[in-house]
C-alpha cells in the first residue's frame, strides 16, 4: 500500500504527475487511445472483475469475451471457461449457477456464493451480455477485438 511516509510514494506520484502532463498535451481522442493502447498490455484487460463471497476459495469471477476466468485464493488454480462450454447462467438471490459441459465429460454445475445480490445481478448480467453479445450470435473478430479492449479491467 502507498502511503505518503513510503520512499515509493513521492517516485510513483512523480510519474503519475509526469503522466498526467503528458495525456494533457493531447487531443482528447488521442489521449483515449494512449490509455487504451496501455490497458491492453495489462494481463486482464478486457475483463470485468465481479468479487465473490469467497465460495471454496473463489474471490473473483472474471467475465470478457472469450469467456469466464475464476480467480482462486491460490493463483495455480485459476480456471477458465469458455462460453462455448457453457450450456446454462441461471441466479438465485446472492448465488450464480454456471451449467458447463466440456467435450468428452458429463455436464458439471458451478455454483459461486457472491458478496450480495447485487454483485451477484451484476455478474449474472454481465455474463448473459457477453455470451449473447459474443457467442449466441455471429460477431466478426475485428468487432471482437475491438469492443474488448473498451473494458479496461
Amino acid at each position: 500500500m502507498l502511503t505518503p511516509e513510503t520512499e515509493v510514494f513521492e517516485d510513483v506520484l512523480q510519474r503519475i504527475v509526469g503522466f498526467c502532463k503528458k495525456m494533457s498535451e493531447l487531443s482528447k481522442g488521442q489521449a483515449q487511445m494512449k490509455l487504451l493502447d496501455l490497458a491492453s498490455t495489462l494481463q486482464l484487460s478486457g475483463f470485468e472483475r465481479h468479487v465473490t463471497g469467497n465460495t471454496s476459495g473463489i474471490i473473483a469471477l472474471l467475465v470478457g469475451s472469450s469467456g469466464l476466468k475464476i480467480e482462486y485464493d491460490r493463483h495455480e488454480r485459476n480456471l477458465s471457461i469458455p462460453f462455448s462450454e457453457m450450456m446454462s447462467i441461471s441466479q438465485d438471490g446472492g448465488k450464480v449457477d454456471i451449467n458447463t459441459c466440456q467435450v468428452g465429460q458429463s455436464p458439471r454445475c458451478l455454483r459461486v456464493r457472491m458478496c450480495d445480490k447485487d454483485q451477484a445481478n451484476a455478474a449474472y448480467r454481465s455474463l448473459g451480455e457477453m455470451k449473447t453479445f459474443y457467442h449466441d450470435h455471429e460477431v466478426s473478430a475485428s468487432v471482437r477485438d475491438m469492443t474488448e479492449q473498451s473494458f479496461i479491467g
